[in-house]
């Protein structure tokens, strides 16, 4: 058996409207297709939407035509599903002549609007990496993906309940825990410094 590899003459990459292509009723999901010529030519990007079932919900197409190598042109797409949920976008991006250069699945979701007022009370928690095993640390990015995904309580690392008020998180759990010091007088003074907080 044996397999022969084609460079594409375009490069292809698709960019998601906002990180993690969740949308709340009052964001429009997009998405954007940038291509880039790897020799001149022409290509054609086709894509369509479907449900959770598979159903294509709507579909289209673009032509471009690169006169040099480098040059870079981008398709943008707005989506005008309304109900909530998971919805697939498939891209398919041929040559001239109709053969498959590129072939990628990507998606978006709706979800409902935030509503939820849970804080101490609730019994739930998510553990939060903070940065470790190759998670991000920003609390910008942690913050967000951690509301749209309705947590409210969880480890914050080196925040504060104040830096994550924005997305209503409170602290789930302590980091870290350890008596400083060696004497027992050291270790008493540890342990009411964590009671206080």
């Amino acid at each position: 058996f044996a397999a022969t590899l084609e460079k594409s003459p375009v490069e292809f990459q698709t960019v998601p409207g906002r990180l993690t292509n969740i949308y709340y009723p009052d964001e429009t999901p997009s998405m954007s297709a940038k291509l880039k010529a790897v020799q001149p030519g022409e290509c054609k990007v086709e894509w369509q939407v479907t449900d959770i079932d598979g159903k294509v919900l709507d579909k289209g197409a673009q032509d471009f035509k690169f006169a040099s190598k480098g040059e870079e042109k981008q398709l943008d797409l707005k989506f005008k599903q309304k109900e909530y949920g998971w919805y697939g976008v498939n891209f398919r991006m041929t040559d001239k002549a109709g053969n498959e250069l590129v072939k990628q699945d990507a998606a978006f979701s709706l979800i409902a609007p935030d509503t939820r007022k849970a804080g101490y009370e609730s019994p739930y928690f998510v553990w939060n990496f903070g940065g470790a095993h190759g998670t991000p640390s920003d609390l910008n990015i942690v913050g967000d993906i951690l509301k749209r995904m309705g947590v409210r309580r969880t480890l914050l690392g080196k925040y504060s309940e104040k830096d994550a008020e924005k997305w209503g998180l409170t602290i789930g759990q302590y980091v870290h825990f350890r008596f400083k010091g060696t004497t027992d007088e050291e270790k008493e003074k540890t342990a009411a410094e964590a009671i206080k907080e």
